[in-house]
């Protein structure tokens, strides 16, 4: 039996989302191997987070007035050529070159997510809330396991693999959107922008679960960067240590559902500031690395819980502009967690810097459980019943 238009949709797009990170992890360790700079690590981390934060409002607005299945289908085929544009410039050593290449990869794939949620009613039909649900959980882990994979081959293989083994996924999801058609976008009187905002933050509930998911957004991309510094000067294992620490990291997203049942939204964040302070004290990325798939498993519980809200508290005119303003505030504070290793590692080293990052979450923790004691800041949604 052939998967359905809307079964190939997600699996494309699971694909696709997370080759788009894969090249990461190889980029930063020949920054780090060209410069020793902790500045520009910083620098081009934040890059791949660059065209979300200028881009994402936007890329929900016009997956709500071109046909979705051209917006995901062009942008996936434009991936694949940036994707391999960047593995020769790497190959060549042309640095600079390569991760802009990379940044545009990630710019004309803002769009396909909020396309591709929106266009799974008329796809999937009956089966379009369970698909919507995969479609979320590929898209938020894509962020981590992308990278991870990434990390798993620099640490592996080198530098020179993630690149040309993400081209080579995403043009694996291209092959999948054959005969993947949407109709054209149904007319509609939507408000003007400044009615959009204020009317989506007014949304019960919105406003604390996007705060939330800012936090967390700041302190693993501020993680990420500073496993670099953190292998090299605590665990003595420098790239390889990074590798696999990264991918500890990422893979720990895939046990957020567990996560989710056993500790709720509040233990999460517990679990995972504690997970930064031992992966920082730890003696080797071995014992680091189960601490740091907790937090990784943390970090994607808080934004599938997010994703629930802003379903059930936006009105639908208001779902992709929503996400793409969430993805715009959680995108800006990965951004500037990716600047902040290079000022917190100089003033007080990468274990200390972790240990600050995890009392983040911590009390991020008891920030939650405050706000969801009053009524009036609680989310209306079911996951209001998994706080603690």
């Amino acid at each position: 039996m052939k998967p359905s238009a809307g079964t190939r949709l997600v699996i494309s797009h699971a694909m696709a989302a997370t080759a788009m990170s894969m090249p990461w992890p190889a980029l930063l360790a020949a920054v780090w191997s060209s410069t020793h700079s902790d500045l520009l690590l910083g620098v081009t981390g934040a890059l791949r987070m660059l065209p979300y934060v200028v881009l994402s409002a936007f890329a929900g607005m016009l997956a709500d007035r071109m046909r979705r299945s051209t917006v995901i289908r062009s942008s996936t085929a434009l991936r694949v050529a940036l994707l391999a544009g960047s593995a020769l410039a790497l190959q060549m050593q042309e640095l600079v070159v390569a991760v802009g290449l990379a940044v545009i990869t990630v710019a004309v794939g803002t769009p396909a997510y909020p396309a591709a949620a929106a266009a799974m009613p008329s796809l999937a039909g009956r089966r379009s809330s369970q698909l919507t649900s995969f479609l979320v959980t590929a898209e938020v882990s894509a962020f981590v396991v992308g990278p991870a994979l990434g990390g798993l081959l620099v640490g592996v293989g080198g530098q020179e693999w993630a690149i040309p083994a993400s081209a080579v996924v995403t043009l694996l999801a291209l092959v999948l959107l054959a005969r993947v058609r949407t109709g054209p976008i149904a007319r509609v009187v939507v408000p003007a922008d400044r009615g959009r905002l204020r009317t989506v933050l007014q949304c019960r509930g919105v406003p604390l679960v996007i705060g939330v998911v800012v936090v967390v957004n700041l302190v693993v991309s501020a993680a990420s960067i500073g496993l670099l510094p953190l292998s090299e000067s605590s665990w003595g294992t420098g790239e390889r240590g990074f590798g696999i620490a990264t991918a500890a990291l990422g893979f720990g997203s895939l046990a957020a559902p567990l996560l989710q049942a056993v500790l709720g939204l509040r233990g999460s964040l517990l679990a995972g500031g504690a997970g930064l302070a031992v992966a920082g004290f730890a003696p080797g990325v071995a014992v680091a690395a189960a601490p740091l798939a907790l937090t990784g498993a943390a970090a994607t519980v808080v934004e599938c819980i997010s994703t629930d809200v802003l379903q059930r508290a936006v009105p639908d005119h208001l779902r992709a502009f929503s996400l793409g303003l969430t993805d715009a505030a959680m995108v800006s504070a990965g951004l500037l967690g990716a600047l902040l290793p290079s000022v917190l590692i100089s003033l007080t080293g990468p274990s200390v810097c972790f240990l600050i990052l995890g009392a983040l979450l911590l009390l991020t923790a008891g920030f939650v459980q405050l706000l969801m004691s009053s009524p009036s800041s609680a989310p209306q949604s079911a996951v209001n019943v998994t706080v603690e």
